[in-house]
């Protein structure tokens, strides 16, 4: 996987993030591999690509991270608990991320196609995303820390 398109992926994250949320960012440790479960935190919003790339990219979340970052986005610093609406928000930030990261990608000559945001809960039990090894970076953030991984292969 090429580093220039992991780094359209975590500049769109901290793109979107710092601009739009004012959430400050910054990379927390090396980059890892990661299989496919193990990409997988409590809360995750997944994004597939196809096209001149194929595979996907991950947001990844534990429980506080979360529901601060949809506290952030909705407005709300004392919203309860994460529910749909929690949910959809975070989705929608997948959406946002992912539009822009297309962008950056178009910019570097890959023409692809995002799948919409799929959000999934550890509670939900385990899944197989289908990309067997990913590379796992580590975020923190003023909402709490986060993971972003990338499983990309070209087409």
């Amino acid at each position: 996987m090429k580093a220039e398109v992991v780094n359209k992926i975590l500049a769109s994250t901290t793109s979107v993030l710092t601009e739009y949320f004012n959430i400050t960012l910054e990379q927390n440790g090396a980059p890892v591999t990661v299989n496919d479960t193990e990409a997988l935190d409590a809360v995750t919003v997944i994004l597939g690509i196809t096209g001149d790339l194929e595979g996907q990219f991950l947001l990844g979340y534990n429980n506080t991270t979360a529901l601060n970052i949809a506290r952030v986005m909705l407005g709300n610093p004392d919203y309860p608990e994460l529910d749909e609406m929690g949910k959809s928000a975070l989705s929608e930030l997948g959406n946002m991320i992912g539009g822009l990261t297309s962008t950056g990608l178009s910019d570097l000559g890959f023409f692809c196609n995002l799948s919409p945001p799929t959000l999934v809960t550890t509670s939900a039990g385990t899944i197989c995303t289908g990309t067997p090894v990913m590379i796992a970076l580590p975020i923190s953030s003023s909402a709490g820390d986060f993971r972003v991984c990338v499983g990309l292969r070209e087409n």
